[in-house]
């Protein structure tokens, strides 16, 4: 009876360990902010970015004939979807017309350079197309910092009144609390430094104006404009 109990002890200790590397290697938890790609992967990528991309994209990646790889425009099409859509767009259609004389390999590493050059960090390990961030469904952007179209939210002094309101010595705009768990990185806002421009505030908050305020709304303009389309605004404290 005694070597039967540690015999299904033991096995029930297998299969709780089997659950939890299965659960922490799932390609859900994925994250193109954990750093999925190495310095030199990005370093080849740009090479090959140079010979077969930059005649439609420009060699500041700004775009040309083809949109621009960097910023908020790419931002916009490529981060609400996960990098396994991105990597398909360019395996099966890049460079146009003869997709084929680039390997698998060479577009990985394009793929690296484009993660490098919107300010996604690096890892130490290559990305491969076995890669758990390849196999996930994440999107990008949640993962990185916010950019133009992000839900943020933000904290400062309200100034006004007039037909503009502003934010002064606020936090820079980060992803609500909510979204801490799939926005690490970005969901804890930096000091207070910035100042962001409030648009769309409904109701009139001329009553709260030199109070520190809370506010959630969409991102409408990154650094050094910040300008927030505002959702909500609430009384975070009686005096900034």
């Amino acid at each position: 009876m005694r070597l039967r109990a540690a015999i299904l002890g033991l096995l029930t200790c297998a299969m709780t360990a089997s659950s939890v590397v299965a659960q922490s290697s799932s390609p859900e938890g994925a994250s193109v902010w954990d750093g999925v790609y190495t310095v030199q992967q990005a370093a080849r990528g740009q090479a090959v970015a140079r010979n077969h991309c930059a005649q439609c994209h420009a060699t500041d990646w700004t775009g040309l004939e083809g949109p621009p790889l960097v910023g908020d425009s790419f931002m916009r099409t490529w981060g609400p979807r996960p990098l396994q859509r991105l990597f398909e767009k360019i395996a099966g259609t890049m460079p146009p017309g003869a997709a084929e004389t680039l390997s698998d390999t060479e577009k990985l590493d394009v793929l690296a350079f484009l993660l490098q050059e919107n300010g996604l960090q690096s890892g130490e390990r290559d990305l491969a197309r076995d890669a758990p961030v390849l196999l996930g469904t994440r999107p990008i952007a949640r993962a990185s910092r916010p950019v133009v179209g992000s839900l943020v939210q933000a904290s400062g002094c309200l100034t006004g009144p007039g037909p503009e309101w502003e934010l002064r010595g606020a936090t820079e705009p980060a992803f609500p609390a909510s979204d801490a768990n799939e926005s690490r990185g970005s969901a804890t806002s930096t000091p207070a430094t910035v100042t962001i421009r409030l648009i769309n505030v409904f109701p009139n908050p001329a009553d709260k104006v030199g109070r520190a305020v809370r506010v959630q709304g969409l991102l409408v303009s990154l650094a050094p404009a910040f300008v927030i389309n505002v959702v909500s605004l609430e009384v975070a404290s009686q005096a900034c």
